[in-house]
């Protein structure tokens, strides 16, 4: 049933636009909030980096390219479709699988590349056909 499902393009490519653009909003407002509680960073990259493989897989479906994979894949494929930095994504995807740990210094570092680069897809995703 599901596989019958037809979305059109340009109604796929708006709600990744707008999604993009929310959760650059919604990193901007935490990183504020977060001010006098940095071990919250960490959570808040968390949730978000999964938020952002989803849609990485939709900017590869939007732009031609293959979708499938895992993170680590989708975020290389993604920054060589589009050329948008996913450098700091795929590190923020092996801190979620405890590949590897930040904190203080490094976490704030890694979470500011997150915002500069869900900015630069956000970008991407604006300059695709409507």
């Amino acid at each position: 049933m599901l596989a019958d499902l037809s979305i059109a393009r340009g109604n796929l490519r708006l709600q990744c636009e707008q999604e993009l653009r929310g959760k650059l909003m919604k990193l901007r407002q935490s990183y504020v909030e977060c001010a006098r509680a940095p071990d919250e960073l960490e959570r808040i990259l968390m949730t978000a980096v999964s938020s952002m493989l989803v849609l990485a897989r939709t900017l590869l479906r939007l732009g031609g390219g293959d979708p499938s994979g895992g993170a680590d894949a989708v975020f290389t494929r993604t920054h060589v479709r589009f050329g948008a930095s996913t450098a700091s994504l795929r590190k923020a995807w092996q801190m979620k699988r405890g590949e590897i740990r930040l904190a203080g210094s490094g976490l704030e570092t890694l979470y500011q590349e997150v915002l500069e680069e869900v900015q630069g897809l956000a970008r991407v995703v604006d300059g695709l056909a409507r």
